[in-house]
């Protein structure tokens, strides 16, 4: 949440360099999710998740072309893609501060 969220802020604020930074950040996590995902045998959730990573590498390059608007559409996929998984495979084992969960 915090990264997708300071990766749209930058894209707000046109700043390729923490675009591309937040963006890269965000690939590799999703990555390692469809990984932990694959493990758990959650194909859905490896598909999203690596629908996401490909997102990510997308705002990458715009990033590096200097290409922000190019970042929107698929910043906006990553964005949508989240609550529907979250819904699906997360279950909130604390309400925290901070909130912890655990993988239905």
């Amino acid at each position: 949440g915090p990264t997708q969220g300071a990766m749209r802020k930058a894209i707000d604020s046109k700043s390729a360099a923490d675009v591309e930074r937040e963006a890269a950040k965000l690939q590799g996590l999703f990555q390692k999710a469809a990984g932990v995902f694959k493990a758990l045998k959650a194909q859905d959730a490896v598909d999203a998740a690596m629908g996401n990573a490909n997102a990510a590498g997308e705002i990458v390059k715009a990033a590096k072309a200097g290409n922000l608007d190019s970042a929107t559409a698929p910043a906006t996929t990553i964005q949508k893609s989240c609550k529907g998984c979250h819904d699906v495979h997360r279950e909130e084992v604390s309400p925290g501060p901070p909130k912890t969960y655990k993988f239905k």
